[in-house]
């Protein structure tokens, strides 16, 4: 059966999770793309030494968390979607998810009680190396080893779907999951640390990933479409 007969058989949980996928991958885009646009001017000014305004600091900390909630339910969502059943894969995918989304809501939190709480008297270095630590978690390899883990962890969770689609993506999640986890315990920020690592491990997390976002969020939006297209035709 093709990809799309099989979409054309979800039940409602799977359809579900597919749409639960598909938007929190659309958030997670938006997301991004207004933290690169409107939500640079605060961290500039951080990593300047400069003062920011409290309301956009406390507005970029809000964008950066919904794009940390948002990655962790499309990673789940997709997972489901994919996959039948409550697959071990599944539930090792979740717990790895929730430990990566949990550790990039920490720095994030962190720094927006920093860059907003004056009275805390933290040194200027201290505020400014957060800011930067927010907008570059790949730096931290503890991050990475957790991402790649989750990549490692989706690739367990699709690998006996059924779906072409889905077996692919496992494939490549895979791939890039293991080559983060070889980078990134030399990816921290560091005289010691060889640049082409760190240079690596950013191409890898911004650039593999975000591809393998996309291509997943085209396929999957065409599928549900046809899905919910047949769905709508009446039987008989």
């Amino acid at each position: 059966m093709t990809d799309q007969e099989l979409a054309f058989q979800w039940d409602a949980d799977h359809r579900l999770a597919a749409t639960t996928a598909l938007a929190s991958g659309v958030l997670v885009l938006l997301g991004t793309a207004l933290v690169f646009s409107v939500g640079m001017g605060p961290i500039e000014a951080l990593i300047a030494g400069q003062p920011a305004a409290p309301f956009g600091v406390t507005v970029l900390g809000g964008l950066l968390l919904i794009v940390d909630v948002a990655l962790l339910a499309f990673v789940v969502a997709l997972a489901h979607a994919f996959t039948e059943g409550r697959s071990f894969g599944l539930t090792v995918t979740t717990a790895v998810a929730s430990l990566a989304t949990a550790a990039a809501a920490g720095v994030h939190l962190t720094w927006a009680h920093l860059a907003t709480s004056p009275e805390t008297e933290a040194p200027a270095q201290v505020t400014q190396f957060a800011t930067w630590l927010a907008v570059n978690l790949w730096m931290l390899p503890l991050f990475g080893l957790l991402v790649g883990a989750t990549l490692a962890a989706l690739a367990l969770a699709l690998r006996h779907s059924p779906f072409r689609f889905a077996r692919r993506i496992g494939t490549a999640s895979a791939v890039i999951g293991a080559l983060l986890l070889l980078l990134a315990p030399f990816s921290g920020f560091g005289p010691e640390q060889p640049a082409f690592i760190a240079v690596a491990a950013i191409m890898l997390s911004t650039g593999a990933i975000s591809v393998l976002l996309l291509v997943a969020l085209v396929r999957l939006g065409l599928l549900l479409a046809g899905s919910r297209r047949r769905a709508s035709v009446p039987v008989g």
